[in-house]
C-alpha cells in the first residue's frame, strides 16, 4: 500500500456525507462519437458535466439491500458509490463517482473493492454497472478493474439527448469466476 493510499479512508454513507458530496465536481471529459478514422484528429474532447443529487442515494443509506459508501481523502468526502441488490442474485452500481481533484490517486479503486466486498458479504454471484460510451476514462477504469462489457444499447440516451447520444454501455464483473478481482491490484 502506497503512501497516498493512508490517506484515503472509505467509511459508511450518511445524510451529512452525502450534502457534502454534492458540492464537489464531478464532470468528465468526453470524446463526441466517431463516424470514420479521420474523426479522432478533428475533434477535441470536451467537459461534459456530472450531477449529483443525494436524493437518488438517500435511501440506500438504511436498507439491508444496499449501501453507499463515501471515499474521505485527508478527511474530506471526494468520491462516492452505491451499489444496491438486484432480482438475479446480481448487485447494481446505481452510481460511482469521484471529485475531479481526487482521480488518480485510487480514490475509485478503494470504493469498487469497499462494494466488492459487500456484494461478497451479501453472497451475491456479480456487480453490473452501466456507462455512456463517450465516458472514455470510466470504461477504462471498468476494464482494468476487471469487469467485461457485456452489452450495448445505442437507444437508451436518444430520447434525452438526441442524435448525438452516446450509446449505454453495460459491464459485468463476475466474481466467482477464476482471476475475479478480490479488492487487489491498481487499475
Amino acid at each position: 500500500m502506497s503512501a497516498s493510499d493512508h490517506k484515503i479512508r472509505i467509511v459508511p454513507g450518511s445524510p451529512e456525507l452525502l450534502r457534502q458530496l454534492e458540492e464537489r465536481d464531478y464532470s468528465f471529459q468526453v470524446a463526441p462519437p466517431l463516424a470514420s478514422a479521420d474523426a479522432v484528429q478533428a475533434h477535441e474532447p470536451s467537459e461534459q458535466p456530472y450531477g449529483f443529487d443525494a436524493r437518488s442515494i438517500s435511501g440506500l443509506l438504511s436498507g439491508a439491500d444496499g449501501a453507499v459508501f463515501v471515499a474521505l481523502l485527508d478527511g474530506m468526502a471526494v468520491g462516492f458509490i452505491a451499489v444496491q441488490k438486484s432480482w438475479n442474485r446480481l448487485a447494481t452500481v446505481a452510481d460511482l463517482a469521484v471529485d475531479r481533484s481526487a482521480r488518480r490517486r485510487k480514490v475509485g479503486r478503494r470504493l469498487m473493492d469497499a462494494a466488492v466486498a459487500w456484494v461478497r458479504d451479501k453472497q451475491l454471484l456479480s456487480i453490473r454497472l452501466e456507462t455512456q460510451g463517450n465516458n472514455l476514462p470510466a470504461c477504462r477504469f471498468y476494464a482494468a478493474y476487471g469487469f467485461q462489457l457485456g452489452g450495448i444499447d445505442r437507444l437508451l440516451y436518444l430520447a434525452t439527448e438526441g442524435n448525438d447520444a452516446a450509446p449505454a454501455l453495460f459491464w459485468y464483473l463476475f466474481l466467482d469466476q477464476p482471476g475475479a478481482r478480490t479488492g487487489q491490484g491498481s487499475p
